[in-house]
């Protein structure tokens, strides 16, 4: 009876271990490494709003066309190349009598000269040497242009006269009345002809004011002449000096 109830107290405690073994053993869960963890989730989902706004917010880049600047050209001085070619000095007259107007061009275009027309015979007490019309002026040419392969125009930018026009004085027995450069005043163009110009094209006007100082003309007008337009004067190369 003794060795029966030990029996059954011994199968009684193998079962209640067997219950707590089986028990523990189903408590313990295996891990799930599939699952991602809560920080490893933040930073994925942080790296994918980054890249995104990237992509969405950068522009595609585009080089601009490079533009190369036009060369631009100088415009011809003409002033030059007139100026460096012509006589020194001019002349208008008409031959007769005693008057004529002198002009010197420099090759600057800087220019002098006199004016002088002289009367003998109109004298008074105080001048019996007679009258003079007389000035010495000083100015500048410029705004030069090429009309043609013969002609060039120019204007004259600034004159000035050493004595007041109109004005007079007597000096050395002499009565002097100060005047403006005849073949100059109110000149407002000027055209420049080449000693190659052709005399069919000249202006008649210019031509008459030639022929008195030199009358023998080919079909070429042989020397540099100078036409007021306005007025309709004109000097030549002073062929004489």
């Amino acid at each position: 009876m003794k060795k029966i109830m030990l029996s059954a107290i011994a199968a009684a405690m193998v079962l209640v271990l067997a219950a707590c073994s089986s028990h523990q053993r189903g408590e313990v869960k295996p891990v799930d490494t599939t699952a991602p963890s809560d920080a490893a989730t933040t930073q994925a989902q942080t790296t994918a709003e980054v890249t995104t706004a990237v992509l969405t917010t950068e522009e595609p880049t585009t080089e601009e066309p490079t533009t190369i600047p036009e060369k631009t050209t100088a415009p011809f001085d003409y002033g030059s190349e007139l100026f460096g070619s012509l006589p020194n000095q001019f002349i208008f007259s008409s031959g007769v009598g005693a008057w004529a107007t002198l002009l010197n061009i420099n090759s600057d275009g800087s220019f002098n000269g006199n004016f002088h027309d002289s009367d003998m015979g109109v004298t008074g007490v105080d001048y019996p040497g007679g009258t003079v019309r007389y000035c010495d002026f000083t100015g500048q040419f410029g705004e030069v242009e090429k009309v043609n392969d013969y002609t060039y125009s120019m204007k004259i930018l600034d004159m000035e006269y050493a004595n007041e026009p109109d004005t007079e004085e007597i000096k050395e027995k002499r009565k002097y009345i100060y005047h403006t450069a005849y073949g100059l005043d109110e000149a407002r163009e000027l055209l420049v002809y080449t000693p190659d110009a052709p005399v069919s094209e000249l202006p008649e006007q210019y031509l008459g004011w030639v022929r008195r100082l030199e009358p023998s003309l080919g079909s070429t007008l042989g020397f540099y002449g100078i036409y007021n337009v306005t007025e309709e004067e004109g000097f030549i190369e002073n062929l004489h000096q």
